[in-house]
């Protein structure tokens, strides 16, 4: 029979009372003699019965009830999405920090007495709760439970259908009524804040993640949840106008209903478009930016339409919101065409940029109206017209892929493999599909090293001209896991240390450029971490693997002391967990194995079975993530894209087990049958390689290389053998 626990809250509305004068004395205590209103306290919503709950950052003053409110509040667009889906009516709501704000900074901006009696009233709520699944929105949110060093948790990344989702188990020890019997007491699965996903298009990034998030935390708890209603957007569709939620908030449904027509009638409130209401909250003319911007070959289509309206209107505008449609089009994608050095707030902003733009017309300076946002646009559509009929950019073989800036900037380059400065660009033209990336077009032969080599930006990220072909946008590896790295201001005094590596097949034979057998990184990249960050390796070339004509091994710190990741590993963390924020990744990291420290030629071991994650220093969890051993023979192939995983190989140690930091890979061979057919295709693949090096085609020949049939037989056989 199952003992229930003892719950600090009893009664949800007299201990939030109580809480009203707890945090009323914890303002005195700050200074403060007269605390903040108490009718901007936000009391939580639900039952602490409900199979689940949904934990929010801070209030706000978005709301038709800002007083003596409730965070089940319809009012509010935000919390309206929330309880579209895997919500019923008593359902367990709340907020971490309780009382309304203006920025939602409370949890790091009010004084330490407030934020301490938030952080107990929000534990007690917490342990109060029945919930055995927490959603929790936004990065603030997050961000205030992973940084919480006496929260104990265990990260779980998902495979399969929940791919990118990773739970988070809450221990059982983190609960002052904590039940000796039970391991863990919740799983927390974040989600994003719904502000983002107003502006995110239908089946895009983050709806798509939010529906995986939500879906799953209802299939755990039984609550029902409307499917697609993040993918497809239907809160637009189901949830009523925010005029009718704040009829039935206020008034009662019933007579909500016999009052609609009269609202409807009234020209008091107006039916603005909710798009539209959002952007009228933020204010910033930011927003109104896409991420990609306008091809040149698209930008000269959109401009005669917009350049039409422009000349025909007969207002003048004020901000985007006041733009016709064919203007906002065009506007929507000028941030890395016209406005890429600093944000856009008003006028003054764009007149600075007119003023650079107008010395692409020689002997031809366009007195602008500085007085009218209207003129002082249609004056830039005008330059950018001319210009691109001007240069033909528009129809160029790569025009619908890449962008020119019509401000006359140039871009200094150097020469990509010595660095040496080759003057400056005065036309450059950036990729549509990676903003901001100058595209690299042609080949020089630089003096100074005598190599033809490309010719790349001094400052700033670039791209080839060959990869635009894709729209997919590229991303570089250094790019792709910089996430994952930790910022030379937060490193640790030893970590700035320089660290010695030595080749792992050469050891104490490496020979590096310039002499000597180390190679000494003085600027050494650590991973976060929360206890345990890895180094991550250099790669460098040994010069004695080349003198052998052998692949250079991986360059690992010579102090065995120092754990380390190998950068294909460390592409690998990022493309399953870079998405995340900074404190998950860290705890993420810490228990992600170091790389092998053992050279091996099969790479199947470390190709072909899946990382263990093993608990840090100090804590007794081991998770391993599902995995599956190879067991084909050693060639060098790509391994099975479409690998199946199971729940078999989660394991959770028992307390008590080892915490010494490991890494256990399988080559799935079992018996001494197959451990001695493993050797025999080892050592005829070896024969077969070296043999085909020798009989290798040259160059231009049409004949195809041969090999000895009694060679290749007895790979094939070999390889019979061991299936």
């Amino acid at each position: 029979m199952r003992v229930a626990i003892k719950k600090p809250i009893s009664n949800i509305n007299s201990a939030f009372e109580a809480f009203k004068s707890a945090e009323a004395e914890s303002w005195r205590k700050s200074g403060l003699p007269t605390p903040p209103p108490p009718e901007f306290l936000v009391k939580p919503s639900g039952s602490l019965c409900s199979p689940i709950s949904h934990r929010l950052n801070q209030p706000s003053f978005t709301t038709n009830i800002p007083e003596n409110g409730e965070t089940a509040d319809q009012t509010n667009g935000c919390i309206a999405m929330v309880m579209g889906t895997a919500f019923e009516e008593t359902t367990l709501i709340y907020d971490q920090v309780h009382r309304r704000g203006d920025t939602s900074h409370g949890s790091t901006r009010y004084p330490l007495f407030v934020r301490q009696a938030h952080q107990e009233w929000t534990g007690q709520i917490s342990e109060s709760s029945e919930a055995k699944v927490e959603v929790v929105y936004g990065l603030k949110a997050a961000r205030a439970i992973m940084t919480d060093r006496n929260l104990k948790t265990t990260p779980l990344p998902l495979w399969g259908e929940y791919s990118g989702i990773i739970l988070i188990l809450l221990h059982e020890t983190n609960f002052q009524n904590a039940q000796q019997e039970y391991k863990f007491r919740r799983i927390m699965v974040f989600a994003y804040h719904p502000q983002r996903l107003f502006h995110d298009c239908v089946g895009g990034r983050y709806v798509v993640h939010q529906e995986k998030a939500l879906a799953l935390a209802a299939a755990m708890t039984g609550v029902r949840h409307l499917p697609n209603y993040y993918k497809n957007k239907l809160w637009l569709v189901v949830r009523p106008s925010s005029k009718q939620r704040h009829l039935e908030a206020i008034l009662g449904k019933q007579r909500a209903q016999a009052l609609a027509i009269g609202f409807a009638k009234s020209d008091a409130i107006s039916d603005t478009d909710d798009s539209d209401q959002e952007f009228e909250n933020d204010g910033s003319w930011e927003q109104f930016f896409k991420e990609n911007p306008h091809s040149n070959k698209k930008l000269y289509e959109l401009l005669p339409t917009a350049l039409s309206e422009a000349t025909q209107d007969s207002q003048d505008w004020h901000d985007p919101l006041s733009f016709p449609k064919s203007v906002r089009e065009w506007w929507e994608g000028q941030k890395q065409i016209l406005f890429y050095e600093n944000p856009v707030s008003g006028l003054t902003d764009i007149l600075s940029v007119l003023d650079k733009c107008q010395n692409l017309i020689p002997g031809r300076m366009i007195s602008a109206n500085r007085s009218s946002l209207r003129h002082a646009l249609t004056m830039l559509m005008e330059i950018q017209k001319q210009t691109l009929e001007r240069d033909n950019s528009h129809q160029s073989r790569k025009a619908g892929l890449v962008h020119s800036r019509f401000d006359g900037q140039p871009i200094l380059v150097k020469c990509f493999w010595c660095g040496t400065k080759r003057g400056a660009v005065k036309k450059p033209v950036f990729s549509v599909n990676r903003p901001n990336h100058y595209v690299v077009r042609n080949r020089y032969a630089c003096q100074n090293c005598g190599k033809r080599v490309e010719v790349v930006p001094i400052h700033g990220p670039h791209t080839s001209y060959s990869s635009l072909s894709s729209m997919a946008p590229k991303i570089e590896r250094r790019e792709k896991y910089s996430m994952m790295l930790q910022s030379r201001e937060t490193l640790t005094a030893q970590q700035t240390e320089p660290v010695e590596s030595f080749c792992l097949r050469c050891r104490e034979q490496t020979k590096v450029k310039g002499g000597g057998n180390v190679f000494v990184d003085s600027k050494p990249l650590w991973t976060l971490g929360g206890c345990r960050p890895l180094y991550v390796e250099r790669q460098v070339n040994c010069l004695n693997c080349k003198m052998l004509r052998r692949a250079s091994g991986r360059f690992v710190p010579k102090d065995e002391g120092i754990p380390s990741i190998y950068h294909t590993s460390l592409t690998r963390l990022a493309d399953l967990y870079g998405r995340y924020d900074g404190p998950i990744i860290a705890a993420l990291v810490d228990r992600w194995p170091p790389s092998s420290r053992t050279y091996t030629w099969n790479a199947t071991v470390e190709a072909y079975s899946s990382p263990v994650f093993v608990s840090p220093s100090g804590s007794n969890t081991v998770l391993e993530l599902p995995s599956t051993s190879y067991q084909g023979a050693p060639i060098r192939r790509s391994p099975n894209k479409d690998r199946s995983t199971s729940l078999e190989s989660f394991q959770v140690e028992a307390e008590g087990a080892p915490t010494e930091w490991r890494s256990s890979f399988s080559t799935g061979l079992e018996t001494p049958k197959q451990s001695q057919s493993f050797n025999s295709i080892v050592a005829a693949d070896e024969d077969l390689m070296s043999l085909t090096k020798k009989r290798g085609r040259p160059k231009g020949s049409r004949n195809k290389r041969k090999v000895c049939d009694d060679d290749f037989n007895s790979v094939v056989a070999a390889d019979e053998d061991l299936m």
